[in-house]
């Protein structure tokens, strides 16, 4: 007994700054069965006291646990990383795409406003022709009829 006492030497605040976890989850642990643990009287009050060597290999279990759970991590944030880039050089093409189309739009406003106001030009210029196509033909028809040529013999 006196053997299985010296291996149970750790109290449950020990346990815990050694294994970085809460007294609180070691009561836990002990309760479910999980730790072996003995009940010593100290004074007029019982303690419990953990296995040093369990203890040091569940805080080594621990820690490379932790550290596949770190490269894990660091696996998932890189791959987060590298999607977000992807995805940041998919909207930098978009937003290069839309800039290259603003830049046609306002182009062909351009184009319109000046083909706009090359059909004005041209409308008044018809307009002009035609006003003196039929001014002509008037002035023609003047002519002809003053000349006697259009009056009516009886």
């Amino acid at each position: 007994m006196e053997s299985q006492e010296k291996s149970y030497t750790l109290t449950v605040k020990e346990a815990s700054e050694i294994i970085g976890v809460n007294k609180r989850t070691l009561y836990r642990w002990v309760k479910s069965g999980k730790l072996s643990h003995i009940t010593v009287a100290v004074g007029n009050t019982e303690q419990i006291r953990l296995n040093e060597e369990e203890i040091r290999a569940i805080s080594s279990d621990m820690s490379q646990t932790s550290s596949d759970s770190i490269s894990q991590t660091i696996t998932l944030r890189r791959e987060e990383y590298n999607q977000l880039i992807f995805r940041l050089g998919v909207l930098e093409a978009e937003r290069q795409r839309r800039l290259e189309l603003e830049e046609q739009a306002q182009s062909l406003r351009e184009e319109k406003s000046q083909l706009q106001q090359e059909h004005e030009e041209l409308q008044e210029e018809y307009e002009k022709l035609k006003a003196e196509l039929a001014r002509s033909w008037w002035e023609r028809f003047k002519s002809w009829w003053k000349g006697g040529k259009g009056k009516v013999k009886r």
